[in-house]
């Protein structure tokens, strides 16, 4: 029987509460803007911030070639520094290869053939760079305890950029003002991360090219295992937007990703502070005793007691609440919500434990997990472009692929926080 009174005094809950905190406050900023947000931009507007979030996401995950993932994992902080400083030097070199790309060829080549540009593709170098960084940074800081930092980072970030948009929107500047929000709330986040680095000069003091490259050496196989799975994985929770705006078009685009945005914020946000708390933990335990299955169990006791009711109630009330916040116009969010939440729920109680595989070394695992997810979208988009299927039908077949690889996926880790290494 787990006691739940220890769990709630340990040492694990006190800084899932210092990363939890920040997040529960930047979540009510988020969510007090959509009021007027709504009402600022049209759902077309926020479709094309669907989308460009999308490719933005796709393709950050090879500006650090995942060597954030790597961070927690060396015994010295010096080799950490070294990791770092390798996230640094290869988000400004993608950055830069994109925006040269983008320059000399894609932005052509649309062109030529008559394909609307806008105006918003020349901003993705910028947000793959400071994306690239800051999540190095805040790898960092998690490292080294400091999650009130990463909390404080959030809040501010989540702030300028809700304050920035909601003032563009005011001017009348369209899809540029959601876009711009976005992109500085990854400059501030970075710039926080960057202010609380001061205290660790000692670290970066003592490398050298030769010790950056010996950091990241003993990293290869499972960096190549991690661009790879985060590749498929980012691709395949992506898909489903570029899906709907092809068969749908940008406006039912922008009803689905406000939905979806207010749906997965609770596991992206308060579920990933327990789970960056948990991975710091479990390869603690890892490097010393082989196993961390006791905080395993801990982590799904804590996610379970508070996402049930949380997520049960909202399912109840999704559409008629998003009418009184957002407005009439926004009721088909609401329906859309309503069948999301079922998804969100079983990905808010399992998400805080999927780190087990990236600790034990599983990258196997890791790469053929990966795989079927991409193939269980990619099979629903395309029963739903074969057949013609309507926004409703799409979204529940996505729903039911999620729930059942939220639910294997959790048995996997499962055996990996027992030190169950077969499949590394």
């Amino acid at each position: 029987m787990i006691d739940i009174r220890k769990v709630a005094a340990s040492r694990f809950l006190r800084d899932a509460a210092s990363l939890g905190g920040g997040t529960a406050l930047s979540q009510l900023i988020a969510i007090g803007s959509l009021p007027v947000l709504a009402r600022l931009y049209t759902p077309e507007e926020f479709g094309i911030l669907a989308l460009y979030v999308a490719i933005a996401q796709v393709l950050s995950v090879f500006s650090t070639l995942k060597l954030e993932q790597m961070i927690m994992l060396p015994d010295s902080n010096v080799d950490a520094a070294g990791l770092l400083v390798a996230i640094f030097f290869c988000s400004f070199v993608f950055s830069l290869t994109t925006a040269l790309i983008m320059t000399l060829l894609v932005v052509p080549v649309l062109s030529f053939m008559d394909v609307d540009v806008g105006f918003w593709i020349y901003l993705l170098p910028v947000s793959f760079f400071f994306s690239g960084i800051y999540h190095g940074l805040r790898f960092w800081q998690m490292r080294q305890r400091n999650f009130r930092l990463v909390s404080v980072g959030l809040v501010s970030a989540i702030t300028a950029g809700t304050v920035l948009s909601i003032m563009v929107g005011v001017w009348g500047f369209g899809a540029f003002g959601l876009i711009i929000g976005y992109i500085v709330q990854g400059i501030v986040n970075t710039a926080v991360m960057l202010y609380g680095i001061r205290k660790h000069k000692e670290y970066f003091s003592k490398l050298n090219i030769t010790r950056v490259v010996r950091s990241v050496s003993p990293h290869k196989k499972m960096m190549s295992s991690l661009i790879i799975s985060h590749g498929i994985s980012s691709s395949s929770m992506r898909i489903p937007v570029f899906a709907i705006g092809g068969f749908f078009g940008n406006s039912v685009l922008g009803f689905y990703s406000l939905a979806d945005r207010i749906v997965s914020a609770p596991v992206q946000l308060i579920s990933d502070a327990l789970g960056d708390v948990y991975r710091q933990r479990a390869s603690v335990s890892w490097r010393r005793e082989g196993f961390f299955f006791d905080i395993y169990w801990k982590t799904l006791a804590v996610t379970t007691f508070v996402g049930v009711p949380i997520f049960l109630s909202a399912i109840f009330v999704a559409p008629e609440l998003f009418v009184i916040v957002l407005g009439e116009e926004w009721c088909i969010s609401g329906e859309y919500a309503q069948i999301l939440l079922v998804a969100a729920l079983a990905g808010f109680i399992t998400t805080p434990v999927d780190k087990g595989a990236v600790i034990v070394g599983a990258n196997r695992f890791i790469v053929w997990w990966n795989l079927a997810r991409l193939g269980g979208v990619v099979a629903v988009v395309t029963i739903a472009y074969i057949f013609d299927l309507e926004i409703y039908t799409l979204i529940w077949l996505l729903v039911i692929n999620k729930v059942i690889i939220y639910l294997v996926n959790a048995m996997y880790e499962y055996g990996f926080s027992l030190g169950n290494k077969k499949m590394v």
